[in-house]
């Protein structure tokens, strides 16, 4: 519950709330997004303002808070490899100066909840090059600081894994 700062767990049969977490329990501001491991022991929600990913181990009748652990601005949708040992998390705002920014995935590594590698995705419409759009005739008449644009247009929204685990696609 993004609006409310909080992990709900409900109870799919009965339909009812058995538990709460809160900034208080770790959960970072406004949760975003929840994935569950393949075998089903942990669950993993991105807070988009907390810039955090937050760990739960499944246990009887619900979940129990493990840790969290900051992996850069505004983390939004995820996605796991088969075996559970790697998150893939895709980050919403770009990062950088203005002129030369970028957006990024982040791969992190499940048993130490580090970031162990970074895909970034290059901004095609900065000033050096917004020059290049200029070429077009639509846009001959625009200055490449009206073509810039204060974000990426590759604000990523997710992270789907192809079944094959080979690769994962980002909208």
């Amino acid at each position: 519950s993004a609006r409310c700062n909080q992990v709900i767990v409900v109870d799919t049969e009965t339909q009812e709330v058995v538990q709460r977490f809160g900034e208080a329990d770790g959960v970072g501001r406004e949760p975003r997004s929840v994935i569950v491991s393949p075998d089903g022991t942990r669950v993993y929600v991105s807070s988009y303002v907390g810039d955090v990913i937050n760990v739960f181990n499944r246990v009887e009748g619900g979940l129990t808070y493990q840790d969290s652990s900051k992996v850069g601005r505004r983390p939004t949708s995820m996605g796991i490899n088969a075996s559970g040992s790697r998150l893939y998390v895709a980050h919403f705002l770009p990062r950088g100066p203005i002129p030369d920014n970028e957006s990024w995935m982040s791969t992190i590594d499940t048993e130490t909840l580090t970031v162990n590698h970074e895909v970034s995705f290059r901004d095609q419409f900065n000033l050096d090059r917004a020059r290049c759009v200029q070429q077009l005739e639509i846009f001959s008449t625009w200055s490449a600081e009206d073509l810039s644009f204060e974000g990426v247009p590759k604000m990523l929204e997710g992270v789907f894994m192809h079944p094959s685990g080979r690769y994962a696609l980002l909208p």
